[in-house]
């Protein structure tokens, strides 16, 4: 009986440097998953830092981008309206130079018909004359 209780004993002590070994292992394989998760955890810190740094980037680039696209777009309306002015400021041009062209035709007019009318008055004023003169005959031929 002695020696079964000395071979449990053994069996025992065995499979207590078996658990010993055995958490001393899952310790060793706990530290090194710890570790690998702790690099990993740093990567991927580090690569989240990247990621926003790329989107800070991504984001000034766009804003580049719509500040150019906004600033060709004025100069382009500021081209248009310009292109507009002109386009305005050449018809009222030639508008102007009709209304002149007109004026100075009515202008031309009124002087044709001045004349005519001086010349109208001129030719009243010869036939009244001489139609006067003709009553004056009449009117001394009756009185003779």
């Amino acid at each position: 009986m002695q020696a079964k209780n000395e071979e449990m004993e053994q069996t025992k002590i065995h499979y207590e440097e078996l658990a010993t070994a055995v958490r001393a292992q899952a310790a060793q394989n706990i530290t090194s998953l710890e570790k690998k998760a702790d690099l990993q955890k740093r990567s991927l810190q580090e690569q989240h830092a990247k990621h926003v740094a790329l989107l800070e980037e991504e984001m000034k680039l766009k804003q580049k981008a719509s500040d150019a696209l906004l600033q060709e777009t004025r100069h382009e309306a500021k081209n248009t309206l310009k292109q507009q002015k002109d386009a305005h400021e050449k018809e009222l041009a030639s508008m102007e130079a009709e209304y002149t062209a007109k004026l100075n035709e009515a202008n031309n007019n009124i002087k044709t018909l001045e004349k005519e009318l001086n010349a109208l008055q001129k030719n009243n004023d010869d036939l009244q004359t001489k139609y006067n003169a003709a009553s004056e005959v009449s009117s001394t031929d009756i009185l003779m």
